[in-house]
């Protein structure tokens, strides 16, 4: 069950397919926050992120963009408009 210690923040985690980032945002997200996961070519890495924090009742979504280039951020920061929702925690894992 979802603790709500973090119950309407917003947290977006880069580099959440695996390892440190994968295990960052399913802990926000187990804790309540609204989970934005970060991937850029681990599909099914970020899939099983998402997938293990609504088993705890959290919930997120998944963003998908290559941030080593500009055009890629442009991309990855005008996604955020669409979600109305601002970003309460950021954790900037991506390695580049």
């Amino acid at each position: 069950m979802v603790e709500s210690k973090l119950k309407g923040l917003t947290a977006l985690v880069t580099g959440a397919s695996s390892g440190i980032g994968a295990e960052t945002a399913f802990r926000l997200g187990a804790n309540g926050a609204y989970t934005l996961i970060h991937y850029h070519e681990n599909l099914q890495g970020a899939t099983e992120v998402l997938e293990k924090i609504r088993q705890v009742r959290g919930d997120g979504e998944l963003i998908s963009r290559d941030l080593s280039n500009s055009s890629g951020i442009a991309q990855f920061t005008g996604s955020f408009a669409s979600l109305q929702r601002p970003i309460d925690i950021l954790v900037n894992n991506a390695v580049l």
